[in-house]
């Protein structure tokens, strides 16, 4: 059985995801620190000294994570699976296992990006994720899409650091800053073919409430058209652009001559952000209940 506290110790503190995870904070202003130690995430979120009480906290929230009852290990599987699937992918998208050269990623300079529409069915995939996710860690139905959007005016810590690589990554990187709009076109007018072709949104609607793949892809429209707002704001507020991102990610990710679009794919390939913050998402909102009820 998976622990709470093993599972958020077992994150890395400064390996790619993490220098990535810095970067995008830099480039978008979002202040986030890397917490992998439970009771440093308890210290942090109630802001108490009292050893008994914070032991108190602690024991109720690995209770928490531990009862099969509770949906937290559900969202960390969630979140997980979507960095899983990009490696999957990602991986059978090399030209060669082998590069000619080295790189700081080995053979990242063999990417080959995926083609527009595969690209945003998995843009789009993801940020269902996130709504399953969210759905989850509060109890909610799979489609409160409603609610899923009203949060992201609240977002904080690891919450907003994810969605905003997802905004700066996912969307500005492969197809610029008005990616939101050509995401929800391509990924609406997808055929079940296309989207049987996502082994990502595959394994995501599974998690999605709907009978068919065509309601849930609705429902994934809907995700996307409800955090318009957001989006633009992110962008324009912070002055994102593909050179911002692709300026500092180059120096992480050795691509050679690469684009934009393999850059992306590198991303996808040698990162798990996804995982990363969602874990330490799942954390603070376990220890805010335990908090709350001890």
């Amino acid at each position: 059985m998976e622990h709470l506290h093993e599972t958020l110790s077992a994150l890395p503190e400064g390996n790619l995801t993490v220098r990535m995870l810095k970067l995008v904070g830099q480039i978008a202003d979002e202040d986030w620190t890397n917490v992998t130690d439970l009771a440093v995430m308890i210290r942090t979120v109630t802001g108490e000294d009292d050893e008994s009480y914070l032991q108190e906290i602690g024991e109720r929230a690995v209770a928490l994570f531990a009862d099969p009852e509770e949906r937290y290990q559900r969202a960390i599987r969630i979140f997980r699976l979507v960095d899983d699937m990009d490696k999957l992918v990602g991986t059978a998208s090399f030209l060669d296992q082998v590069a000619k050269r080295v790189s700081f990623l080995g053979f990242m300079d063999r990417l080959i990006p995926k083609p527009e529409t595969m690209q945003a069915i998995d843009t789009a995939a993801k940020l269902a994720a996130e709504l399953a996710g969210f759905a989850a860690i509060n109890g909610l139905p799979g489609d409160s899409v409603g609610d899923f959007a009203a949060s992201l005016a609240d977002a904080a810590h690891e919450d907003r650091l994810r969605l905003t690589t997802w905004v700066v990554a996912e969307g500005v990187l492969p197809f610029g800053p008005d990616f939101l709009q050509l995401v929800i076109d391509r990924f609406g007018a997808a055929s079940a073919g296309e989207l049987q072709n996502s082994a990502l949104f595959g394994k995501i609607s599974e998690w999605l409430p709907g009978g068919s793949t065509s309601e849930r892809q609705s429902l994934v429209v809907r995700t996307l058209d409800s955090v318009g707002d957001w989006v633009t704001e992110v962008v324009r507020s912070r002055g994102i652009t593909q050179q911002s991102i692709g300026s500092g990610l180059q120096q992480l990710l050795d691509v050679g001559e690469g684009g934009f679009d393999v850059l992306a794919a590198a991303v996808d390939v040698g990162t798990n952000y996804v995982e990363h913050t969602g874990t330490q998402t799942v954390a603070r909102q376990i220890v805010k209940r335990a908090y709350g009820e001890v």
